[in-house]
């Protein structure tokens, strides 16, 4: 279809409106790309269709890796589908409907973003089908919200409550990163990520709550995967403030502050905070002064009783000098996100101001040391009562793979908090979807309309995952996928496909569970998704200023010169003309 950009043509014979110059009027400008009608729900399916065949070879606990290679030269190889749709520089808006709905997906329960890319792009594929038999898109979007509100009850009704125990928890994580370059080791990830999870647990009305701003997870390339170490307290990759300061502090009383302990340096560059003495006195009198100054913020600290300093921003050498003479550790320029876990670790306050610092704000550990991790000197508060933060350290061979190890980690104690928010799982092994699936095909006979056509493709759209799975596992599924069907219609409800040895057992004996959280998020998200793009029957794209015309309009925006000066400023324009 050709782009239309004319509002109307004066049919011949007829008189022009009196504000019409008789000229064909255009609504939009001419750079603008215009799709409209069909050929815009084809060509949104196809895109959808594209991006899912990128994921696809990935699912499952055979499924393959990508690397991705950005525009920059940074790399990444992982199969976590997040994880790839984010790091490639994706163009069309309908692909990055779908990557921002994985990265949601991701967020909410950490697993199932490969599931939902191919589930929203099979319900959309399904859906131009339908719209191809002249199927009203009212009517498909109906049945689909027919089926899914169907479909999680569906879910909820095949799931099974579990206990909280660990080694519960350790099978369902294991489920979880079988298919990631780190299932070799799998069982000593699952055991860190589920102790880390637990450890750091909040009542949350009836069940608990992980928040995952409590566990830290610290990366250091070296050694293998099975070196993870998790630090009941806080590690991070920091130095003591002076080099004579004592390595190791035993019972220590840590104070946490906030700012820096050095003079205020407000000026934007050396020349405004720089003092100029007419005389030499005038120097001895600003020395002493500082020397003053200096000493009464250390003493005032070693009053309270501390013997280790963590600081936020930056510490005067001379501070650091009387902190070192008073064999008291002091630890400079912690991010303000690890002055806060440090505080939670070790049960201490953050404190902005010293005048308020007193005894009950200190935190307590049974020991502080500085320890050398690959060349770099590594900072570990270690044995904290009742600590409410601890750390994860992950190490590997390359920066790569500690990359996907860290990947592992975050779906693993993401599992961990879905299943302790809601402690409920279905099994594995593409049978949970074969029976829900089953179920719809036999609940889409109640409708007698054009929406039953809707709920059926709805019903092969989640089947076309076990299919995924089993093509990826190397198993032909025409030969597997009836089977499966025969078992569940004799009632074997928990019959999934093995695809370690390609058999089909009861998945439950295998202890292959998946969260129920992760199976109802991908299904809502991928629905939700399929209905934002079936709806959508124009496309209108203006083109991409370049980076002049980009500087241009925001400048003509405001008329106010000193405005105009910022903008010049920040984006160093020598003229509008001239370029950047």
């Amino acid at each position: 279809m050709e782009y239309a950009r004319r509002l109307h043509k004066i049919p011949t014979g007829k008189t022009a409106p009196p504000h019409f110059s008789g000229l064909q009027p255009f609504v939009l400008k001419q750079d603008v790309r215009s799709v409209t009608g069909k050929e815009t729900r084809l060509e949104n399916v196809m895109v959808a269709q594209a991006l899912a065949e990128v994921v696809k070879s990935s699912l499952g606990p055979k499924g393959m890796d990508k690397m991705v290679v950005d525009s920059e030269g940074l790399i990444w190889v992982t199969n976590d589908g997040a994880t790839i749709l984010s790091k490639l520089e994706l163009q069309h808006p309908i692909a990055l409907i779908l990557a921002e709905m994985a990265n949601v997906v991701d967020k909410e329960v950490g697993d199932g973003t490969t599931s939902a890319v191919l589930l929203a792009g099979e319900l959309l594929k399904k859906g131009g089908e339908m719209l191809n038999r002249k199927i009203h898109a009212k009517l498909i979007l109906d049945g689909y919200a027919e089926a899914l509100e169907k479909a999680l009850e569906l879910y909820d009704k095949i799931a099974m409550p579990v206990n909280c125990e660990k080694d519960t928890l350790k099978n369902i994580v294991k489920t979880a990163i079988s298919g990631k370059i780190v299932s070799g080791n799998m069982e000593r990830l699952a055991d860190v990520a589920v102790e880390a999870a637990l450890r750091v647990k909040k009542k949350y009305g009836e069940n608990y709550n992980v928040d995952l701003f409590d566990v830290n997870v610290e990366k250091k390339a070296g050694e293998s995967i099975t070196d993870i170490q998790l630090v009941e307290g806080f590690a991070f990759c920091r130095e003591p403030a002076h080099p004579e300061m004592p390595k190791r502090v035993k019972n220590a009383r840590i104070a946490v502050l906030q700012g820096e302990l050095r003079f205020q340096n407000s000026g934007r560059n050396r020349l405004e905070h720089t003092h100029i003495f007419e005389h030499p006195e005038q120097m001895k009198a600003f020395l002493n002064e500082k020397t003053r100054t200096f000493s009464s913020i250390v003493e005032k600290i070693e009053q309270t009783g501390s013997n280790v300093v963590i600081v936020e921003k930056g510490v005067d050498p001379l501070v650091a000098h009387f902190f070192k003479r008073r064999e008291i550790l002091v630890i400079r320029r912690v991010v303000i996100e690890d002055i806060e876990r440090i505080a939670k670790a070790v049960g201490g306050n953050v404190v902005s101001c010293l005048d308020d610092l007193s005894e009950g704000d200190l935190g307590m550990a049974e020991a502080v040391e500085v320890k050398k991790i690959g060349g770099e000197e590594w900072t570990f508060i270690e044995g904290c009562k009742d600590s409410k933060c601890v750390t994860i350290l992950v190490r590997g061979g390359t920066d790569k793979v500690i990359d996907e190890v860290e990947r592992s980690i975050h779906d693993a104690l993401c599992v961990t908090r879905d299943v302790l928010r809601n402690p409920k799982v279905v099994v594995g092994g593409a049978a949970s979807e074969i029976e829900v699936a089953m179920h719809l095909k036999d609940w889409a006979g109640q409708f007698s309309g054009r929406d039953q056509f809707a709920v059926r493709s709805f019903a092969e759209s989640l089947e076309s995952l076990a299919w995924t799975l089993t093509e990826n596992a190397g198993l032909d599924p025409l030969e597997l996928i009836p089977r499966l069907r025969a078992q569940h219609r004799k009632g074997e409800t928990r019959a999934g496909i093995d695809v370690l040895d390609g058999r089909i057992k009861n998945m439950a004996k295998l202890n292959v569970y998946d969260p129920l959280a992760v199976k109802q998020q991908a299904i809502k998200s991928a629905t939700e998704a399929a209905f934002l793009i079936l709806k959508i029957d124009g496309f209108f794209a203006a083109r991409k200023l370049e980076k002049q015309e980009k500087y241009a309009k925001m400048i003509d925006k405001g008329s106010d010169p000193e405005y105009k000066k910022k903008i010049y400023r920040e984006h160093k324009l020598e003229s509008l003309e001239g370029g950047i």
